[in-house]
């Protein structure tokens, strides 16, 4: 296994594994309306919304021995709101589900760190669901501390 940047000459394998593991997490009423074709669908337009929305960023690949994407790390340099700088947020780690647990989310996350470290950034964020305690978990192991609160309410 190995950590490689990877530019968008591989955008489709970057986006086909995003849709497949981010499937994953959907809740089940949106998956019950929604579909699978119609996710798929939404997932693409809002993947290259975001994508090309201003802002540098990178992919982070973990390749296996034929050379194909196992997982992937996208970062994009966003502002900070309170501070006025720029800095890296983490817009995903993604695993296939055949190779999680073998240290491989480590991998990708040491290869932004360090990444960001050389480009002299001095913290990064992400977002993670709070009901995912084992991701929530994972993070704080890694040095990640709460440093706010996301709400939000059903409007019915």
């Amino acid at each position: 296994m190995r950590i490689e940047e990877v530019g968008e000459e591989r955008l489709e394998e970057i986006i086909k594994l995003d849709e497949e593991v981010s499937w994953e997490f959907v809740d089940d009423k949106v998956k019950e309306e929604l579909g699978y074709e119609e996710y798929a669908k939404r997932h693409r337009e809002l993947f290259l919304e975001l994508l090309r929305s201003p802002g540098e960023q990178r992919f982070f690949a973990a390749l296996d021995e034929n050379g194909d994407i196992v997982g992937v790390a996208w970062i994009k340099i966003i502002w900070d709101t309170v501070n006025y700088v720029k800095f890296p947020y983490l817009m995903d780690i993604n695993i296939k589900e055949g190779y999680r647990g073998r240290g491989i989310g480590t991998m990708l996350l040491n290869a932004v760190e360090e990444f960001c470290k050389r480009k002299g950034y001095r913290k990064i964020g992400l977002r993670v669901e709070s009901s995912r305690e084992d991701l929530v978990n994972w993070y704080k192991k890694k040095g990640y501390i709460v440093k706010s609160l996301y709400m939000e309410k059903e409007l019915k």
